[in-house]
């Protein structure tokens, strides 16, 4: 027989760290440069956002107690800057990917353990939401990356600038 005492401490659970990948799409929007990439995190935000939102519901149902609600300190004003670095965009990229791969590792655990029908299919719907948002990011990272790199490695593939970028130095002379 499940108790809702441990439906609620595995969903209380898993709204911490939902809180902490929200603040850390919320964050990331003021370090995009175009209007179509902060709208896109904006969409990633709110969708972390619901999901905390869904998770607290069902907290509710089965009859537990919210703790102090960590998104709220998160809503400090956002300072939008047009020239941000290609480091700090990484950053906050690298932020978001690993925040949702935490995420997700949690939610494997949490599917795994013996729950009621309608908190595992939220779940999966979860898990599927994230999965995608944390696909789109981590490409977005790639990208980043990439174009951060010397175009003329780039034009020799992705192979040629790992093998000569862990070459050392032999054609410099002094």
């Amino acid at each position: 027989m499940i108790k809702s005492h441990d439906v609620v401490n595995s969903l209380g659970q898993l709204i911490q760290i939902s809180a902490i990948s929200e603040a850390c799409y919320r964050r990331a929007i003021a370090s995009m440069r175009t209007e179509s990439e902060m709208a896109l995190f904006i969409y990633f935000w709110q969708e972390h956002g619901r999901i905390v939102c869904e998770l607290q519901e069902k907290v509710r149902q089965f009859g537990g107690i919210l703790q102090e609600d960590a998104r709220q300190a998160a809503q400090e004003p956002l300072c939008f800057r047009k020239n941000n670095s290609q480091e700090e965009i990484e950053a906050a990229l690298s932020d978001c990917v690993r925040a949702d791969a935490e995420l997700l590792h949690s939610y494997e655990y949490v599917v795994k353990v013996s729950l009621p029908f309608d908190v595992l299919s939220l779940l999966r719907l979860h898990v599927m939401k994230v999965k995608g948002i944390h696909a789109r990011a981590r490409y977005m990272l790639e990208r980043v990356h990439h174009s951060s790199m010397p175009s003329w490695r780039l034009s020799q593939g992705p192979a040629y600038s790992l093998a000569h970028s862990l070459e050392p130095a032999a054609h410099t002379r002094s």
